[in-house]
């Protein structure tokens, strides 16, 4: 039996790995494309960039991340292995809620990025992570359309 990418995923991150990933200023996370073809990265912590950064980048308070639920676009910045940064939008494909009540969760790339395919999963994603969200499924602010899926059919 063949197993999806967010299958995988989820089977190599234990909950150990979760609560180690919620203390970091960069959370580890995975992504895992199609074929099964994975990158291991970081992602930025928002809320602690904000801190050095309160006059130059305006990240939505905690409350409102919390708001996120499936199928909202969030926007993450990711930290590459070899050391580039790259801001990208995904759409939010599950959401997991650890025993201690923080949401994890897990979302899909809509568009191909400098590092990831179309279609890759990425995760686990912090709340911390978010650096920007479309809970009206509209369009990104970066100006890629975000397909907008209602009783399963595509309506854009």
């Amino acid at each position: 039996m063949k197993m999806d990418s967010l299958q995988i995923l989820k089977k190599v991150v234990d909950e150990q790995s979760l609560y180690e990933i919620l203390r970091r200023p960069r959370n580890r996370t995975i992504s895992v494309d199609k074929s099964g073809g994975f990158k291991i990265f970081d992602l930025h912590d928002a809320d602690y960039m904000q801190q050095f950064y309160k006059n130059k980048i305006d990240i939505p308070d905690r409350v409102m991340r919390n708001q996120v639920v499936l199928g909202d676009c969030i926007k993450l910045h990711a930290n590459w292995a070899q050391g580039e940064d790259e801001v990208f939008w995904v759409r939010v494909s599950l959401v997991d809620i650890l025993p201690a009540g923080e949401k994890i969760f897990y979302a899909v790339t809509e568009y191909s990025t400098d590092q990831l395919l179309e279609g890759a999963v990425i995760g686990p994603i912090c709340i911390s992570n978010i650096c920007d969200m479309d809970l009206e499924n509209g369009f990104y602010t970066d100006g890629y359309q975000v397909a907008e899926f209602k009783n399963g059919e595509n309506n854009v």
